[in-house]
């Protein structure tokens, strides 16, 4: 058989006797390179890694308008404040609704930004306090009642205005608190949980609102206290958990359970029954637990609730102490005629604030790493976070 006239004839069996050895590999069709996102995507991913300063995002937005489209968006505002976890403390309220800095340029906000002007138009307003971005005020009427409330975003200008169902069927509003449900990343989803009391009875009724239905819920639970009368709690609050708590003078603490829409009493721990309100706070504990720190003249006592599950059991447990002339190298004999105080805590960043003769004290109660501040606070203030 002549092989070279046969293959003359059938090119095709030529291409394919031809085929051996590495070049078969190098002339077969070669798969699609991956696609490649889009560039915004791209420039997304990389802006999600800018430093978690307030002054990151800003910044950003300044560089072109593309940067600033990127940046300002909501999703990717979410998707910045979930990759960095922890916001800074940008300074904090005072009851009055008066807003301090506490960080120095380029990182310090505006303070117009957390101006009441912004917002206020009428009657006579106070704050109840501030959580995961959100400030809630309520808006009084000219009979004495809370008829409104007020839910804010200073770092967007959002607000929503809520209606208080309640307001003249209630004797005495105790206090008011708003939570993220997204826990600050999505801030447009949040609820409202109202302690009123009615006919000056020594009780509260706790309500709730939420954002994404716009509806009250009715009373979702009532608990008596040991009192002979009503009153206004003005300690800030602490949100541990699913539960928001808040201090008695009485030695007591009252839970509210934001799932179970339950409402408990918990006692301080003992070495609590005696000094100042001003003396003691509650925080978050290590693991999330409760926890309360009491100013003891130079020192602060952290104590834990530690649950006993199979005794359905709790107690108070002294965890550790912080002495505040190593710490802070403070002298005792500067603060004799001032006393020390807690003035508050941010949950967010596990920091609560001292105030001192020489100025306020914002100190980590894990780290131990502290910084003061220039300005002198009030009794009690509401630290404000935000990316």
């Amino acid at each position: 058989m002549d092989l070279d006239r046969d293959l003359k004839l059938l090119p095709h069996l030529k291409s394919l006797t031809m085929k051996r050895g590495p070049r078969s590999v190098r002339r077969r069709r070669r798969p699609l390179p991956p696609q490649l996102p889009d560039n915004d995507d791209i420039l997304a991913e990389i802006l999600l890694r800018l430093p978690p300063q307030p002054s990151s995002l800003p910044r950003a937005s300044l560089v072109c308008k593309r940067w600033h489209r990127i940046v300002t968006d909501r999703n990717f505002v979410g998707r910045f404040r979930a990759h960095h976890g922890t916001p800074p403390v940008l300074g904090y309220f005072r009851p009055s609704g008066r807003f301090f800095n506490t960080q120095e340029p380029p990182d310090r906000v505006p303070t117009s930004r957390f101006s009441l002007r912004r917002w206020r138009r009428r009657g006579s307003w106070s704050m109840f306090g501030s959580r995961h971005g959100l400030v809630l005020y309520g808006i009084w009427d000219n009979f004495g009642f809370v008829s409104e409330f007020m839910v804010v975003d200073p770092m967007t200008g959002d607000r929503s205005r809520i209606v208080n169902p309640h307001a003249h069927s209630m004797t005495t509003l105790v206090t008011a608190v708003v939570v993220s449900l997204a826990g600050g990343i999505d801030r447009r989803s949040f609820r409202l949980a109202m302690l009123f009391s009615h006919d000056y009875q020594p009780r509260v009724t706790a309500s709730v609102y939420s954002s994404e239905s716009g509806v009250w819920s009715a009373s979702v639970a009532t608990l008596v206290l040991p009192l002979s009368y009503s009153y206004f709690i003005y300690h800030p609050s602490t949100l541990v958990g699913n539960a928001v708590y808040w201090l008695l003078f009485e030695g007591l603490i009252i839970q509210f359970d934001l799932e179970r829409h339950s409402l408990a009493m918990i006692e301080q721990p003992p070495a609590a029954n005696v000094g100042s309100e001003m003396e003691r706070h509650i925080v978050t504990a290590e693991e999330g637990r409760l926890g309360f720190a009491l100013l003891s003249e130079f020192s602060i006592q952290l104590w834990e609730r530690e649950v006993e599950p199979n005794y359905n059991a709790a107690e108070w447990v002294l965890h550790r102490t912080i002495q505040l002339e190593k710490v802070l190298s403070i002298k005792p004999k500067d603060h004799v005629k001032c006393l020390l105080r807690i003035m508050g805590f941010c949950e967010e960043s596990n920091v609560i604030f001292i105030n001192a003769c020489h100025g306020v004290f914002a100190i980590h109660l894990k780290s131990m790493q502290f910084r003061k501040m220039k300005r002198r606070g009030a009794f009690h203030i509401h630290p404000y976070s935000s990316f």
